[in-house]
């Protein structure tokens, strides 16, 4: 009996242990950015001198409110990690002293500089495919003077940016919209020309499109560096604006615009559909989680969408040409709203949408080939070509999702683990703590359970 009562007492301290040591990882900044501090980051700021060994510290917050500072740290070549208790003052007097450290010593650290390169990289490559040969043809600068304006406008797309964004966060987000309004800038500039000029442009909308590009990266970096998107989030916003853009051109088809010549038109409308796509896409963006592979999987079903309702058409072979576009329209639509369902409880992460993407384009050049080689004629031939294509790129992007899918629902799961922590602190004269204040009470001994 006694035995039993033993045991049952034991069982009670173990499970009011484990309920007493769920803990959280608390930032060390008022930013949240800083998790953990190693040894370099350690030097910096001038913090736990009395650990000359340091490897790393971590504060954590118990279900009670109560923290604990973790320190690991060398001693006799053996790796020693100890627990400091710290009470809700303590804590914040702690994260107070690291974020000053940070102001004072090492600001930098704290800025978001994942995608920097990228940005930089993009704006080079679109200064020298675009933006080096668009402003000598605008001013009409030829022979050697073009040349040498093109090569350092191109070289500009490096320099530029390189600089300005030195001591500026550059999230993976910010360089994504950014470079979405950098390349999507020139149509829209050009767009904008037809606008203001209509048939009669001149080279001057080539250096319109420029300005453009260059105000639409500036402005895409700052609208996601101010709504904190994430690169999904980002490419998401970005790919709606290029499926409104297409939608505008088509609504520019069915309302007469190319028969007409009504060229101000067509670009209204086009600004307009990429202004409507971009406004869903930040709605959408504010009420899901993107990753860049659900954008990769909305990119397909967006496609397949517009390809399944015209080959259907082309079999009916309509007399008006409209219904190709408007069918088109509202498949668009409806496969960017099966995309969201098929994206639903699942993170694609890159390769998952790179993969699905392009199954999808290796499905549709096979059935394409079939098509090919059996060589149809007749009145129907386009429509047979239209199905092998249609067909090819449906089942590739159905067998490549398939594939994909499974692993992406495991992505938003976490591993879980149990671990059990014995710890016998080490006293001094201050408890161990970077800063001098008086010594909470200390236990003898602490059983940790973590998950």
């Amino acid at each position: 009996m006694s035995r039993r009562l033993y045991g049952i007492m034991l069982f009670l301290c173990v499970t009011a242990a484990m309920a007493y040591a769920q803990e959280t990882l608390i930032p060390f900044d008022s930013t949240g950015r800083i998790e953990r501090i190693d040894a370099e980051l350690k030097t910096k700021l001038g913090l736990f001198p009395e650990y000359p060994s340091f490897r790393s510290a971590a504060l954590y917050r118990f279900t009670d409110s109560t923290y604990t500072l973790e320190i690991s740290y060398e001693d006799s070549g053996k790796v020693m990690r100890i627990h400091r208790p710290l009470s809700g003052v303590e804590a914040a007097e702690l994260r107070q002293q690291v974020s000053s450290a940070i102001y004072e010593r090492a600001p930098s650290i704290l800025l978001d500089q994942s995608g920097r390169t990228s940005l930089i990289g993009g704006t080079l490559v679109l200064s020298i495919l675009y933006h080096g040969w668009a402003l000598p043809a605008a001013a009409e600068i030829e022979g050697a003077a073009a040349g040498g304006l093109y090569l350092i406008t191109s070289a500009a797309g490096y320099f530029l940016p390189m600089f300005l964004t030195e001591h500026t966060s550059i999230s993976k987000g910010s360089a994504t919209l950014a470079m979405w309004g950098a390349s999507r800038g020139i149509g829209h500039g050009i767009m904008l020309g037809l606008v203001e000029q209509g048939d009669d442009m001149s080279r001057g909308v080539l250096a319109q499109a420029v300005f453009t590009s260059v105000t639409e990266e500036i402005i895409g970096a700052k609208i996601a560096a101010s709504a904190k998107l994430s690169d999904g989030d980002a490419y998401a916003v970005g790919l709606m604006g290029d499926f409104g853009s297409a939608i505008g051109l088509g609504m520019a088809h069915v309302t007469g615009c190319f028969s007409e010549d009504h060229e101000r038109a067509i670009g209204a409308w086009v600004l307009a559909g990429s202004g409507a796509g971009l406004a869903s896409g930040a709605v959408l963006a504010r009420n899901n989680d993107y990753t860049r592979g659900d954008g990769y999987v909305l990119r397909g079903t967006g496609i397949l969408g517009a390809m399944i309702p015209i080959t259907c058409v082309d079999y009916a072979d309509p007399e008006n040409e409209y219904v190709y576009t408007y069918s088109a329209i509202a498949g668009t639509i409806a496969g960017l709203a099966v995309g969201h369902v098929l994206i639903q409880d699942r993170d694609f992460d890159t390769d998952d949408g790179a993969i699905i993407n392009l199954g999808e384009l290796a499905g549709g050049l096979f059935g394409l080939g079939l098509v090919t080689l059996a060589s149809p004629e007749g009145e129907s031939a386009s429509a047979v070509y239209w199905t092998g294509a249609t067909l090819g790129a449906t089942g590739g992007f159905i067998a490549a999702y398939a594939l994909r899918a499974k692993s992406a629902e495991m992505h938003g799961k976490q591993k879980i683990g149990l671990g059990l922590d014995l710890d016998m602190p080490r006293y001094s004269a201050n408890n161990g703590l970077p800063y001098k204040m008086t010594p909470p009470p200390v236990p003898m001994a602490s059983l940790r359970f973590h998950f």
